[in-house]
């Protein structure tokens, strides 16, 4: 994806223009294909977050790309342009209608770190975009907040994507994997049961992506 535009949008949004989506769909979101080749640049634009630098973050398995509760999400943020209040009445108001509060907050736990690293461009779409490029947005979230996803998808996927290679197998993760905990001791340290549920997630957030 191209980075954003200097262009400030209004301080409220009560509804987004039509043209303003086009233009941003124009400008904005890649090809499929261009998530993989390109994203090195889009990090660039964003700087990663991490926990620290020599550590990997861990912590996203508690949803998938999460792009049903981001669409609810960037529009309080649109409207409110402040992550505190918006994180504030995305619970008060119970916005991803979770039925108990704890639920709730890890569900935002989960979502705010990766909606954040998104322009106020990228949020417009992610609020009225279509579902497909939603899910690109969101999985270049995740690649931006989590420096494993970014790697992986930099030296794994995006490998496959130029040879022409659809398939991926748990195998292929597992090698990626071993190869980073020999400079991470962070990654000797999960448990088997927290190993699979990082595969497994991970491995969903590319299908949706």
């Amino acid at each position: 994806m191209s980075g954003c535009a200097a262009v400030e949008p209004p301080r409220r949004w009560s509804r987004h223009r039509p043209t303003d989506l086009l233009t941003l769909r124009q400008t904005e979101v890649s090809d499929p294909g261009d998530i993989l080749i390109d994203f090195a640049d889009t990090k660039k634009e964003v700087p990663m977050m991490t926990d620290t630098p020599t550590r990997y973050a861990l912590s996203f398995t508690s949803g998938a790309l999460l792009t049903g509760e981001a669409a609810v999400v960037a529009p309080i943020y649109l409207q409110e342009r402040d992550w505190t209040t918006t994180r504030a009445r995305a619970k008060e108001e119970n916005l991803l209608q979770s039925r108990v509060s704890r639920s709730s907050t890890r569900m935002l736990g989960a979502l705010m770190p990766r909606i954040q690293v998104l322009t106020e461009y990228e949020l417009l779409i992610v609020a009225d975009g279509t579902s497909t490029e939603r899910g690109h947005l969101m999985w270049a979230a995740a690649c931006r907040r989590y420096a494993l996803i970014a790697e992986f998808a930099e030296e794994v996927l995006r490998e496959r994507f130029l040879t022409l290679v659809s398939t991926l197998s748990y195998e292929e993760y597992d090698s990626f994997y071993r190869t980073k905990a020999m400079w991470h001791d962070e990654l000797d340290e999960v448990t088997d049961l927290s190993y699979k549920k990082l595969r497994q997630v991970l491995f969903k957030m590319r299908r949706t992506g």
